[in-house]
């Protein structure tokens, strides 16, 4: 199958890596802050621990049906829904009362993680020629490495300057523009 605008295949490529650094950065976000989030939300460190497992345990249960999401329906669908769930509930986040609410939240962005990260493979088979899906492949899966990096690193230099909220609020704002980006430049290719 030929390919519409070949610029448009990498324009969907950095719309994924972009989908792929914020879906790292949500799940990563309560790691390097443990004790000031178990402080904020009254419970422990451990409590605080479950916010960042809740995301491989879902990854397990979704990644197969994902998995025949993507398959049946495409990369941009499978993406779009996931960073549906990113934004979504990334952002609601910022609004958790308890500390039930705020798991209860990670759990359902943590439903973003399959949808994006297994998307990948169809995503470069679809629009990449096979000698640049190496290349292609390398970099999706390195934004993943690169969101948590971020994440790890990022969320203490905002926490120092804001507040728990503010910092759930800026992910959050950022995960809806995420979608947004990829809303406009994750296209699915067109055959010529």
């Amino acid at each position: 199958m030929q390919l519409s605008h070949p610029s448009l295949r990498w324009l969907a490529l950095i719309a994924y890596i972009l989908a792929g650094i914020f879906c790292q950065v949500i799940w990563i976000t309560f790691a390097p802050i443990l004790s000031i989030t178990a402080q904020a939300y009254g419970v422990t460190q451990t409590d605080v621990g479950n916010l960042s497992t809740v995301f491989p345990l879902v990854y397990v249960v979704i990644s197969i049906p994902a998995g025949y999401f993507i398959d049946s329906h495409g990369f941009r669908k499978a993406i779009l829904l996931g960073t549906g769930f990113m934004a979504v509930f990334g952002l609601l986040r910022a609004f958790s009362p308890n500390f039930t609410f705020l798991l209860i939240f990670q759990a359902l962005a943590g439903v973003s993680q399959p949808f994006i990260n297994n998307s990948i493979s169809k995503l470069v088979k679809s629009w990449f020629p096979q000698k640049e899906s190496g290349l292609a492949t390398g970099l999706g899966t390195l934004s993943l490495f690169v969101g948590m990096i971020l994440g790890l690193v990022l969320t203490p230099v905002l926490l120092d300057a804001s507040s728990l909220n503010a910092v759930l609020l800026v992910y959050g704002v950022s995960a809806v523009a995420v979608f947004a980006v990829f809303y406009f430049l994750g296209k699915e290719p067109k055959a010529a």
